[in-house]
């Protein structure tokens, strides 16, 4: 039920983006100064993220909607500050450095993943309520500087209307049919669209595939965990000594038996190979 629901967070919010999208970008445009709404959207992501973190001490399933819908609002809000985030480029860059410019953005933005991962391994946060801090807190780090160093000026004196969120929508229907001109831009725009979005199911789909179908560690003792070894998920050291999977093998008489290091991939596929073309049981051990 739990990763039901999920679901349905995460596509409501990636259902509200392409029908807010073309309101937000529409009113970008005209505006001309992109960095207010930014702002907006961005704090809307910092405080949404954090309050996520102060219902994770429980209190039943009207707790966990509320940090569902917070979690839409995060993810919503997150997607909406990238369209004024991506329309800075041209303020901050020229034609020639845009490329240069828009990849050391990437990086920076993956940096402050890394960073986010690293410190929850250092203090073993896990899903406690200081994960969530550290994410809306480095957020809004990494988010500063943007504000304090790009300077944008108005061309305008537009304000936004309601009847403009009608006009964007029939704008919407133009470009459209401008795009087919274009040969394979129409293609090109839907594919992207439900290409990324199966792309992230993916990557949030791997841990839990790991850890519930393969049975990778999620932190708990396991058959090959040492006897020295003791962390908060475990209630008490692991009482039995390591089963060790080579001496297993020669006791049931394996035929094929290897270990591997999942750091050299030639190496490891070469005996993957050896492995399924061995006839007969075959067990291959990797670090």
């Amino acid at each position: 039920d739990g990763q039901f629901w999920v679901g349905v967070a995460k596509a409501a919010a990636v259902g509200l983006n392409p029908a807010v999208s073309p309101v937000l970008g529409a009113g970008s445009d005209r505006g001309g100064r992109r960095l207010p709404c930014l702002a907006f959207f961005t704090a809307q992501t910092i405080i949404a993220v954090a309050l996520i973190g102060l219902l994770t001490d429980g209190g039943g399933s009207g707790l966990a909607f509320l940090g569902l819908a917070l979690f839409t609002v995060a993810n919503f809000s997150y997607q909406a500050a990238l369209i004024y985030y991506d329309a800075t480029l041209p303020v901050v860059s020229t034609p020639r450095s845009r490329g240069r410019i828009s990849g050391i953005a990437v990086a920076v933005g993956y940096l402050g993943t890394i960073v986010v991962g690293v410190l929850i391994l250092v203090l073993d946060s896990g899903s406690s309520a200081l994960t969530f801090f550290l994410a809306a807190g480095l957020f809004a780090a990494f988010a500063i500087p943007i504000f304090v160093v790009v300077k944008e000026r108005s061309t305008s004196d537009y304000r936004f209307r309601i009847a403009d969120a009608l006009g964007s929508w029939s704008q919407l229907a133009t470009t459209i049919r401008h795009a087919r001109e274009v040969p394979g831009l129409l293609r090109f725009l839907v594919g992207r669209f439900f290409y990324t979005d199966p792309v992230n199911t993916v990557i949030v789909v791997m841990a839990v595939f790991a850890t519930e179908a393969i049975g990778l560690t999620k932190g708990q003792a396991s058959p090959t965990t040492p006897v020295s070894t003791y962390d908060k998920s475990m209630p008490i050291r692991p009482p039995e000594p390591p089963l060790n999977p080579g001496l297993m093998c020669l006791a049931y008489d394996i035929s094929f038996f290897a270990r591997a290091y999942a750091g050299r991939p030639p190496e490891l596929l070469d005996v993957m190979i050896q492995a399924l073309a061995h006839p007969g049981a075959a067990i291959v051990q990797i670090y």
